[in-house]
């Protein structure tokens, strides 16, 4: 079969073409979300509109930014409304996204987190969860969600009783000095009279995914 041609007759390299098309829809995405971002606030229009344009360029969806905004578009209209706390999750999760192109070095999982290793098994029946950061997979709402729905509960600050602490992957460089790490850091101090378990989002995810809410 010949090589499809140009306007002027010549042969379309299709590789070169395809890459064009990546680079101009992650340039085009990169330009909304400073634009949605310009008064800090993402509207349910612009929402929609975000939504709308990662379904017409599915071509690129599975390469960063716009798998993680598909993820994350997936969790906010699964019961097919965008409310204000999503919304305003979603226009943090625009800002880190923003923030890691104009600084090359920050990174979204530091690698100085004090992750319990090896990784530990992950139970849901009558266990307790705290979670802190911000997640690729949805609010923090979500996530609560999705464990209370396999028989777990979960608090907002660590106790003697907790069983996990959940680190979402949007975690800053500078973790120690945020009101997340606070968190993290009594959780390492109750380690030593208690086992709560220390562990990343993705890890968490994977557990989710494997096991089947009641």
């Amino acid at each position: 079969m010949s090589a499809p041609l140009d306007g002027n007759g010549q042969p379309i390299s299709l590789g070169l073409n395809r890459t064009g098309r990546i680079n101009r829809a992650i340039n085009e995405i990169n330009g909304f979300l400073r634009g949605v971002l310009a008064d800090n606030y993402i509207s349910a229009d612009e929402c929609e509109q975000l939504a709308k344009w990662v379904m017409g360029n599915r071509e690129v969806s599975d390469i960063w930014p716009v798998s993680v905004l598909v993820e994350r578009l997936n969790c906010i209209y699964q019961d097919g409304v965008a409310d204000e706390e999503e919304r305003a999750d979603l226009a943090n999760l625009a800002d880190e996204i923003i923030g890691k192109q104009d600084d090359e070095t920050f990174e979204f999982v530091p690698t100085d987190l004090p992750l319990t290793k090896p990784l530990p098994d992950i139970i849901f029946a009558d266990r307790e969860f705290v979670f802190t950061g911000a997640f690729f997979c949805g609010t923090r709402k979500t996530c609560k969600r999705d464990v209370e729905l396999r028989g777990a509960h979960c608090t907002d600050s660590i106790r003697l009783t907790t069983n996990y602490l959940v680190i979402g992957s949007l975690m800053s460089r500078d973790w120690k000095f945020t009101t997340h790490g606070t968190k993290i850091q009594k959780a390492v101090e109750y380690q030593r009279r208690c086992p709560i378990a220390i562990v990343a989002e993705r890890h968490w995810q994977s557990a989710i995914s494997k096991t089947a809410a009641r």
